[in-house]
């Protein structure tokens, strides 16, 4: 009979060297059996530019180590720290139910799939901070010395700013890293977003900590009701987009540009819904226009939208608005109503009675201010006022003053 041997307590270390193609892999390890598995005292790797010291324990197929690696290949010098690890072994599947560690004082986790093929492919998801990306069918590929190649079939990065969201799930992601120049890595990608495309360029330079960072890209052929946060049931802005995008993380992290939707509509749109009411104008619910476009600039201090331009047969819109980190509300809106939709107004048409006949539009001033959930508008009657008196003949004066006080004693009923 063959008495089975009992590992526990066995001491076991081995060193040594593997000669592998490129540069041989040294290697030393200590560990400690014990009855549910072993325990790994020390395991330091070092293969040409890359060394890691690790210490963890194995039961069954879950490893788990803690440690810290390095990758010293100038001008490549990364190095993360407090690795926390907890990885289920397979034949054909690796799986990183956990793994997490910081970069240049920026902590990040990592969990997914690595599948054992040729080539090697991975389903990852990396957060840090207020940015989660997920990917599937990532593989790596280096087309020339100092560059790196990483191909995404699918992706989607997810930034989250207090209770909004915002989501882009992207196609054949291509991202192409130039590590030849020293402290400054330059950058290329692009992408299916949506039903567009998405490229752009920019580098990150590791002189500095944190890193000095800037990206230039753009977007275009999107279709604009799928660019919305989460947290509104869906977007009430329809056309082709395009759109001009800038990042630069210093001296403080800012993200502006511009946004262009063409040959469009607005459908259920709040503040036109708000509009369609105060004028008596259900046509307002929907507009068609030909152009919409905004300037817009996002840092830790809010979001401001800047010459805000909507061009359209019936309708024009200009204005700007300001969104603080507390979501209040600040800005004023242009609105000018063509002769011909003024005729289905029931409250304001009255107006036209007064108006030359080639006075082809009317122009409204408003002012936005309180919770973007519960925005206050206001109507700015004495600039309306000004404006038009400017466009009446002296004689029409008393009747303008009359109609403006059968105009806001309506509008004041309503609100009773």
């Amino acid at each position: 009979m063959i008495k089975k041997r009992n590992l526990a307590q066995t001491t076991v270390t081995s060193q040594g060297t593997i000669d592998l193609r490129e540069s041989p892999l040294t290697y030393s390890f200590k560990g400690n059996f014990i009855e549910t598995g072993l325990v790994i005292e020390s395991l330091n790797l070092k293969y040409a530019n890359f060394s890691t010291k690790l210490r963890g324990e194995l039961k069954k197929e879950t490893l788990r180590l803690d440690g810290f690696c390095l990758l010293t290949k100038p001008p490549i010098n990364l190095a993360f720290f407090d690795i926390s690890s907890s990885i289920k072994l397979g034949l054909s599947k690796i799986r990183i139910e956990n793994l997490s560690s910081s970069w240049e004082k920026m902590p990040f986790s990592l969990e997914g799939d690595i599948f054992i093929s040729d080539p090697l492919k991975m389903n990852l998801t990396l957060s840090s901070g207020k940015i989660k990306t997920s990917a599937e069918n990532l593989s790596f590929y280096f087309p020339a010395e100092g560059k790196l190649g990483v191909y995404i079939e699918q992706a989607v990065s997810t930034y989250s700013r207090g209770s909004n969201s915002f989501r882009i799930p992207f196609k054949d992601f291509n991202i192409l890293l130039d590590f030849q120049n020293g402290e400054t890595n330059f950058i290329e990608f692009k992408a299916k977003i949506y039903d567009g495309l998405l490229e752009g360029e920019g580098y990150v330079n590791k002189a500095t900590i944190p890193f000095n960072c800037a990206l230039a890209f753009k977007t275009k052929n999107v279709d604009a009701n799928k660019l919305h946060f989460s947290s509104v049931e869906s977007s009430n802005i329809y056309g082709i987009s395009e759109s001009y995008i800038r990042f630069r993380s210093y001296p403080r992290a800012n993200l502006n540009g511009e946004l262009i939707v063409r040959k469009g509509y607005l459908d259920n749109v709040e503040f036109f819904k708000w509009l369609s009411d105060f004028f008596q104008m259900t046509s307002l619910e929907r507009v068609d226009f030909d152009k919409l476009s905004a300037s817009f600039s996002v840092d830790s201090q809010g979001i401001d939208l800047d010459r805000v331009s909507l061009d359209s047969k019936e309708v024009n819109l200009n204005g700007n608005l300001k969104l603080d980190q507390d979501s209040l509300v600040s800005g004023r809106v242009s609105l000018s109503l063509s002769r011909k939709l003024f005729e289905s107004s029931r409250r304001f048409r009255s107006l036209l009675k007064l108006l030359p006949e080639d006075s082809s539009s009317l122009r409204f001033d408003f002012q936005l201010s309180g919770l973007l959930n519960s925005m206050n508008i206001k109507w700015l009657e004495s600039d309306f006022k000004t404006n038009l008196q400017d466009r009446l003949p002296e004689a029409a004066e008393i009747g303008l003053e009359k109609s403006l006080e059968d105009i806001m004693e309506s509008i004041a009923a309503k609100n009773e």
